[in-house]
């Protein structure tokens, strides 16, 4: 599955927005100009999440943005911590709410997309079966065979009595946790249906995150990283909406953000 997108939209009064108007006071509209740049390129990188530690990616932005390299370390932290316009998804790697908001559901329709691909690559399969099967000499065939069948063994169709359903995400019970645990950051208490969407996605994905005890384990290991909670030396603070966004999950399940000091952690994710 493609990890990038081509297209993605944003507010035509987003130059309204406050932070915008920072951003012009600062580098006017041509600095405006640049931001949107720099989001196309963050929109074709990998994961949408945009490497600016490998020298090379950040020789290419900067001359595509006209700027020096003095100059684009100033717009990238001005951007980062006055504006608040971009974020990283860990040190050196940076994307943007727009962009990933974008991303999860591009990445959600492609899913979909895939899906049903598949499901009609089986009727076309399950179309070609019955047709053999309505032949004589298929039917005695079959017929045999089902004279051989163990009595446990399910009838064809029927195996999907055997599927355990997924338990429905405990969204508030997932939130307040988050709350005690990592009482540091920022509290959660308001719902919306993008997060909600992002938690629900989180769960589903894999059986051993469909329990609180797995969300409790998640949020402690959060609450160990020193980046994530705010204590390096460019402080970040992470936040739910963060946390439960693809990208930025995966990567603290993978240790992108463990402290390089405390080792490998044990946890089983």
């Amino acid at each position: 599955m493609k990890d990038c997108i081509d297209f993605y939209q944003h507010y035509a009064d987003a130059d309204q927005h406050p932070k915008f108007k920072m951003l012009r006071v600062q580098f006017g509209w041509a600095g405006e100009g640049q931001f949107w740049a720099l989001n196309n390129r963050i929109a074709q990188a990998e994961n949408c999440c945009l490497d600016l530690s490998k020298k090379y990616n950040k020789a290419a932005i900067v001359s595509d943005l006209g700027f020096t390299i003095k100059e684009f370390d100033e717009f990238i932290e001005y951007l980062l911590h006055d504006c608040e316009l971009i974020m990283e998804c860990e040190p050196g790697v940076i994307t943007t709410d727009i962009i990933q908001e974008n991303f999860q559901k591009v990445q959600v329709n492609r899913e979909k997309a895939r899906d049903r691909k598949q499901r009609s690559l089986e009727k076309v399969s399950k179309g070609s079966v019955e047709l053999l099967e309505s032949s004589p000499d298929q039917n005695n065939k079959v017929k045999e065979s089902k004279g051989k069948e163990s009595k446990n063994t399910l009838p064809e169709g029927n195996e999907s009595k055997l599927e355990v359903s997924t338990p429905a995400c405990p969204h508030d019970d997932i939130r307040i946790l988050y709350n005690q645990v990592l009482p540091e950051l920022p509290t959660c208490t308001l719902r919306n249906k993008t997060v909600d969407g992002y938690t629900r996605a989180r769960w589903r994905e894999d059986p051993q995150r469909q329990s609180i005890e797995w969300w409790n384990e998640f949020f402690h290991e959060v609450k160990e990283s020193d980046f994530l909670m705010g204590k390096t030396k460019n402080p970040f603070t992470c936040s739910f909406d963060w946390l439960v966004k693809p990208t930025n999950f995966t990567k603290v399940i993978n240790g992108n953000y463990k402290n390089k000091t405390k080792g490998n952690s044990t946890w089983s994710l």
